[in-house]
């Protein structure tokens, strides 16, 4: 049985390792142009978008984003009410409870938190 363990270690150890590598690169790459806009295009254009702006709030600009200091505050997910409101989205609860839409799928909030902590760019 040892030498089974000693034979399966290195090869686990460096599966383990890549997947942390690949993960790691994966995060490093999430941008507002790239992969966050078509996110906030497909859920929150039609009342945040350049036609309407509820609230105040536009999700087609990365400067009037940023320029809510309690929707994102880069960095801080856990901090951001974006999140909260991501969350609710769709849901029937919270702010956006009479709003008829599709929830955000988990990748989209993961997304969407990574790109919080990542510094919002």
């Amino acid at each position: 049985m040892n030498l089974i363990h000693s034979r399966l270690f290195p090869v686990v150890a460096v599966s383990l390792a890549a997947a942390s590598l690949s993960f790691a690169a994966d995060q490093k790459s999430v941008t507002y142009a790239q992969q966050v806009r078509p996110v906030f295009e497909k859920n929150c254009f039609k009342c945040h978008g350049p036609e309407k702006q509820k609230e105040g709030v536009r999700f087609d600009s990365l400067a009037d984003i940023l320029s809510h200091d309690k929707l994102v505050r880069p960095g801080d997910s856990a901090g951001s009410g974006l999140i909260r409101v991501a969350r609710q989205f769709g849901s029937g609860t919270g702010k956006h409870r009479k709003v008829k839409a599709t929830p955000l799928t988990p990748g989209d909030l993961t997304l969407l938190k990574t790109w919080i902590d990542q510094g919002a760019k």
